[in-house]
């Protein structure tokens, strides 16, 4: 039988040694870092990217300056009444829809197309917008203010609107009420109901019309009235029986007729002629001029329609 062969002491004595030198080393980063992870809560064990994507959520979810501007200004301008200031015109202080209105009513004034623009806007919880772009005049660059005064022309309309719409909403009147209700002088306006656009058939009431041919002379003339009347009018019809009354010339470019009620459609031939001559009295020769305008007017014979028909002449 064979007999296993024994070690030499001092290799034992070696081998014991390194056992104890290996046992006594701290561990490696490494290993120490997966350690400290395990035993640390979960919160804590995050990777660095999962760390940075949270970062980046949280920067997108907060509300950037501009908006925290702007919605302190809209609390400001809440209050019923008040006008607070202009929000800033810098884009970190605007909201993307102020910025956007200014760069829109700035656009024509750096184009050059006009000389300023002021804008100002509003609703019921007071002014929430308010800017000026430019200068005031071209003449004069000062710079545009929101309480620069202008002069506007064609705004009878509307300002007459407006007043219109804020005496509605106290109830003064209603809008489906008859205009003659207010304005009595349209109780017998002849109105359009067939026919084409040059000949319009015009409702008249059978009996007694009156026939008014209005002349307007031109800009820097007047009505010739030095050697007497220079007017002329002639009415004639067809059929010839419409009119009972009123056919034939005369001066006056006014006449009352008599319309047969049993011939109900007809037409109404109307000329009209006046003279006019320069109105200003430094002219030693002065230019005059015959006017001269005639009508075929289609009528229709209504009870209760209008009573006047009105021709213009113009010079």
């Amino acid at each position: 039988m064979a007999q296993r062969k024994k070690k030499p002491v001092r290799k034992k004595i070696a081998t014991a040694r390194g056992k104890l030198s290996k046992a006594a080393k701290p561990p490696r980063k490494k290993a120490a870092k997966r350690a400290v992870a395990r035993s640390a809560p979960a919160k804590k064990r995050r990777s660095k990217a999962t760390a940075k994507s949270t970062a980046v959520r949280k920067v997108a979810r907060k509300p950037p300056a501009a908006r925290k501007v702007v919605r302190k200004a809209t609390k400001r301008l809440s209050a019923p009444g008040t006008v607070a200031p202009r929000v800033p015109s810098a884009p970190a202080a605007q909201s993307g829809a102020l910025l956007e209105l200014d760069l829109v009513l700035n656009k024509p004034v750096e184009a050059g197309l006009v000389p300023g623009v002021v804008a100002l806007a509003a609703d019921d919880r007071g002014v929430f917008y308010k800017a000026a772009f430019g200068v005031r005049s071209i003449d004069k660059p000062d710079p545009m203010t929101p309480d620069s005064v202008f002069r506007i022309a064609s705004m009878t309309k509307a300002v007459t609107s407006v007043a219109a719409m804020m005496l509605h909403e106290e109830g003064a009147f209603q809008l489906n009420d008859p205009i003659v209700q207010w304005l009595p002088e349209f109780q017998h306006t002849p109105v359009y109901v067939a026919g084409s656009a040059q000949r319009p058939v015009t409702e008249l009431a059978p009996g007694e019309v009156r026939l008014d041919v209005v002349f307007t002379p031109a800009a820097g003339q007047k009505y010739d009235d030095r050697y007497g009347p220079s007017t002329r009018l002639q009415v004639s019809s067809t059929p010839p029986g419409l009119l009972l009354d009123g056919a034939g010339d005369d001066v006056a470019l006014d006449r009352v007729l008599r319309l047969d009620p049993t011939v109900t459609e007809g037409v109404l031939h109307v000329t009209a002629h006046a003279a006019s001559c320069d109105a200003d009295p430094a002219i030693e020769y002065p230019a005059c001029h015959l006017n001269a305008q005639d009508w075929g007017v289609p009528v229709r014979l209504v009870e209760g329609a209008a009573t006047t028909l009105t021709l213009p002449l113009h010079g």
